[in-house]
């Protein structure tokens, strides 16, 4: 029986409820609303946010940004707001499609691409709290952008860096000729997700990892401690073994999140349950038995190749015997003889084409029952216990790719959660399983593929050299299967 995962922060985006900081701001989402308020903000610095920024739009900005700020005080009063974009918004010598590109070009540092780089297009603040206003923004948006390493900061040229920005946002040196503009070209700056928050540090739980662990867990949730006693998490971690292990994600010495994952999966039960087509039923080929398999293939095809060529022989021999018969018959005129000869050669081939199509059906309908012969292995693994302190749960994710390493002969990694379970950060990364009609199953199945910890994909138009790596990708007998009924 799977354990459903229990113990779980029940807030996934920090600032939707909104956030408080020890200064007295408050962060939340940007609102429509918010747009009059910012506009007195900035009040009479309209042309200094201009010569910052460039042509803004307020209510345009809300509207479309990735991630708008609003920065209140304990009044309600508005006194900060920020738009971030996945592209330099309003930096027109940046392409928003290929703004990587020129960012390399121009300043180098490949490590800031599409997918772990957002840009802090605006931002504005009170004067009287704008330090506790741009700490506050900031570390909500990497809190909100998970997968963010780094904010960037485009600003024109003849525009200087300011407060509070120019404290946390470390200017990029320009590279010589990286780019041909005229004019002052822009600046770019750019702020490190550790200087608000620290990596983690994933590691095996230990027994003394207990105590720092209870807060978390009480923090977020009572009933697994009201369901296994007060010390239920020191044992979980003293049980491990083979098939059941536990991690924790560790700062400043402290451990800061619980993730408990077991190897034994009733993977017959969720296939009854849910739609797994897609993924391969969670089973895999046993990797011994095909390699032996294909090893015998092997052989057949050598010994098949000799008798082949052994027959041909024969068959050469023979025509020579009937020529020679044939010599005493009646003289035929050279364009019967042609003719004959042409009949009998496309007679041949339309036999030899048949034989080797009903060959060809039988090879396949053999090996395909040979590899359903397979054995077949379970090809995932399942969390059964996960909590995170709030400061640090946008960080999940990193205690996956620890998971895996645990199970390197899993491809997926699974969560069975309860309908009424609120989603949370680390929910976010995985993709619900359709449950069939009949189902019975009381919770809901979530997955989550290895390959999804791969860094950034590049995307091109395909060519004639993929063609061998294509095929290998849409092999296996499902893929085919559904590939065919689909085109």
């Amino acid at each position: 029986e799977m354990t459903s995962v229990t113990g779980v922060q029940t807030c996934a985006l920090p600032i939707l409820e909104g956030g408080h900081t020890p200064g007295g701001v408050f962060v939340r989402r940007a609102e429509f609303d918010d747009q009059v308020a910012i506009q007195a903000l900035i009040g009479e610095d309209s042309h200094l946010m201009a010569k910052r920024f460039g042509a803004y739009d307020i209510a345009q900005m809300i509207e479309n940004a990735s991630l708008g700020i609003t920065a209140v005080d304990e009044r309600g009063q508005v006194v900060g707001y920020a738009a971030f974009y996945d592209y330099p918004a309003l930096t027109p010598e940046a392409d928003p499609a290929s703004w990587p590109d020129w960012l390399h070009r121009a300043f180098g540092h490949p490590e800031h691409t599409a997918a772990n780089t957002a840009w802090l297009t605006f931002f504005v603040a009170d004067p009287l709290s704008e330090h506790e206003v741009a700490e506050s923004m900031l570390r909500t948006a990497f809190t909100t952008l998970a997968d963010v390493e780094s904010l960037l900061l485009a600003l024109p040229g003849d525009a200087r860096p300011f407060a509070p920005l120019k404290e946390t946002f470390e200017p990029l040196q320009r590279l010589t000729g990286g780019d041909n503009l005229s004019g002052a070209p822009p600046s770019v700056s750019a702020c490190p997700r550790a200087l608000y928050l620290p990596d983690l540090l994933v590691r095996d739980a230990r027994v003394e990892d207990h105590d720092d662990l209870v807060p978390v867990f009480n923090a977020q949730s009572e009933v697994l401690t009201e369901r296994y006693g007060e010390f239920f998490i020191a044992e979980l971690i003293g049980a491990q073994d083979e098939r059941n292990r536990a991690l924790v994600a560790e700062v400043d010495g402290h451990a800061v999140g619980l993730m408990a994952t077991s190897s034994d999966i009733e993977v017959g039960l969720l296939r009854g349950c849910f739609e797994l087509e897609a993924y391969d039923g969670l089973v895999r080929p046993d990797e011994e038995a095909l390699a032996l398999l294909k090893q015998a293939r092997k052989q057949a095809r050598a010994e098949a190749a000799e008798l082949e060529a052994q027959r041909k022989e024969a068959a050469a021999a023979a025509a020579e015997g009937e020529e020679g018969e044939g010599e005493g018959e009646e003289e035929l005129t050279e364009e019967e003889r042609a003719r004959r000869a042409a009949e009998a050669a496309e007679a041949a081939k339309a036999r030899k084409e048949a034989a080797e199509a009903a060959a060809a059906r039988a090879l396949l309908e053999k090996e395909a029952a040979e590899e359903a012969a397979v054995p077949k292995l379970c090809n995932a693994f399942c969390i059964t216990v996960f909590a995170m302190d709030e400061a640090f749960e946008s960080r999940s994710k990193e205690i996956l790719t620890k998971a895996f390493a645990l199970y390197p002969d899993r491809q997926y990694a699974l969560l069975t959660l309860p309908h009424t379970t609120p989603e949370f950060p680390l929910l976010n990364a995985f993709t619900q399983a359709e449950p069939l009609p009949t189902s019975s199953f009381g919770h809901l199945l979530y997955l989550f593929h290895r390959d999804a910890l791969l860094p950034a994909l590049a995307v091109r138009p395909a060519n004639a050299l993929d063609v061998p790596k294509v095929a290998a990708l849409t092999a296996t007998d499902q893929k085919s299967t559904r590939l065919n009924s689909s085109h």
